[in-house]
């Protein structure tokens, strides 16, 4: 199994395109961009493909990514929310007083 994480900008989406002998698929994490604060709110695997890790797997991408490049960040999705307690990083840049939930509107 290859991965490769992709930073679809226009999308605001994150994802991994992985190559399987079973077949290909992908999974993401979806992110909103509020007062320049990303907040990742949304992890999708396909239905027979999770209990395998690959939401955690794609979260530390994500926030390898995001510690590079300085982002601050905001947490909504509860599994990243579940996440982030296994996967601790002092680096990260996370915000505690969350936008409104008005700003948010998925």
């Amino acid at each position: 199994m290859k991965t490769k994480l992709l930073h679809d900008v226009k999308n605001t989406t994150f994802k991994h395109e992985i190559v399987h002998a079973k077949g290909n698929f992908v999974i993401k994490i979806q992110y909103k961009i509020i007062d320049g604060l990303f907040v990742l709110y949304h992890t999708e695997v396909p239905v027979e493909h999770r209990g395998h890790q690959l939401g955690f797997l794609i979260f530390q991408e994500v926030i390898d990514y995001l510690i590079k490049h300085n982002i601050q960040t905001a947490i909504y999705c509860p599994f990243l929310i579940k996440s982030l307690k296994l996967y601790p990083n002092g680096k990260m840049n996370i915000i505690k007083k969350l936008p409104t939930i008005d700003k948010l509107s998925f």
